[in-house]
């Protein structure tokens, strides 16, 4: 008797320790309904930085996956997570939630499952892209979800030429969803940019081989936590990223990136870019230099440093894209250097000043 007490006991801790899956919101309830998502109204704000990241541009049109998490509004307790929802051209509901046990290959009517709201609360809905299963080279680890701060997640990322073979990394966070307001329409997501995009434009120079560009003295590392909702489709489209809050950590570093190119030459040429595009963490550059390492034939090897802060650009903030132009002229006078702040996808800049 002893031992079948034991057992249940068994059962039932175990019962609650894997309360937090999937299989929570597959059990039908009594006038339950199915959640869907918004068909149209999902975006990634257009513009992606890495060539090999189309299906993150326009998930109107059609392309990509993701993850999704759901927790319930009042107690921040989870309700499923990692969730795998996949656009399906051929369905009424474009988004649909997949079966995990198949691959992204498998794309049947049968690959489908139904997650249901539940009775009595409201959800807040965590998505990512890439899927959790393509996350490597984001180095984005996703993290705790609590009531104070909403979804969390870290990265560490690559300070070299990695870079090149980065994928990026986007989010959405729609909170107090309910049956009633989105069981039409459905849940819509506005996918944004936690991070920070940096571009190097060559402007001028003399007739020089660039050996190597560097930001200097930077965090690679750091933690961001989103308390409030990502979903403002009107409006400003920078509101999308006030709610979110980076803390960096570790040490400082160098972000390096090998060029060894002739200028002009083959590869770069005046108003061509040099290095970029770079995912970087959003920060203070109070203590960040811009570093360049170059070889003239008259004076050989030379590296000129200049602070990287301006005054339109104190930081590199969620969802800006800097693209920092040099002219290198004659050896006795300093670089100069200026940078563009624009949003990700929009094309007019912000401000533009130069700094000497």
């Amino acid at each position: 008797m002893k031992r079948i007490s034991a057992y249940f006991l068994a059962v039932a801790l175990m019962a609650l320790c894997l309360s937090c899956t999937k299989e929570d919101s597959r059990e039908p309830v009594s006038g339950g309904e199915r959640i869907r998502f918004a068909t149209s109204l999902i975006s990634t704000r257009g513009a992606t930085v890495f060539d090999g990241d189309d299906p993150l541009k326009n998930t109107e049109i059609g392309g990509g996956d993701f993850s999704v998490n759901a927790y319930v509004c009042e107690t921040g307790t989870c309700y499923f997570s990692d969730a795998w929802v996949k656009f399906f051209a051929g369905g009424t509901d474009k988004w649909q939630f997949r079966d995990d046990g198949g691959t992204p290959e498998d794309i049947t009517d049968d690959a489908y499952v139904d997650y249901y709201w539940p009775k009595n609360n409201d959800l807040n809905f965590f998505a990512y892209m890439p899927y959790k299963q393509n996350m490597e080279k984001t180095y984005v680890t996703i993290g705790e979800h609590t009531l104070a701060d909403g979804p969390s997640f870290s990265c560490n990322l690559p300070l070299n030429n990695l870079q090149d073979s980065m994928q990026e990394f986007i989010y959405a966070y729609a909170t107090d969803q309910n049956p009633t307001t989105q069981g039409t329409d459905g849940v819509k997501l506005r996918f944004v940019h936690p991070f920070s995009s940096v571009v190097v434009i060559l402007k001028e120079s003399y007739r020089m081989t660039i050996k190597t560009i560097a930001f200097e003295n930077i965090f690679g590392k750091g933690t961001y936590a989103n308390r409030f909702s990502t979903v403002d489709f009107g409006g400003d489209s920078a509101a999308n990223f006030t709610s979110g809050n980076w803390t960096t950590s570790g040490e400082r570093s160098d972000l390096v990136l090998e060029i060894n190119e002739p200028v002009p030459g083959e590869n770069i040429n005046f108003d061509t870019q040099i290095g970029g595009p770079y995912i970087v963490v959003p920060q203070s550059l109070s203590e960040v230099q811009f570093a360049i390492t170059y070889e003239r034939d008259d004076i050989g090897a030379e590296t000129k440093r200049i602070a990287v802060a301006s005054p339109s650009a104190t930081s590199w903030e969620p969802g800006k894209r800097y693209t920092y132009n040099i002219k290198l002229g004659d050896p006795q006078e300093e670089i100069l250097f200026n940078v563009r702040v624009d949003e990700w996808d929009v094309v007019d800049y912000k401000q533009e000043i130069d700094v000497q």
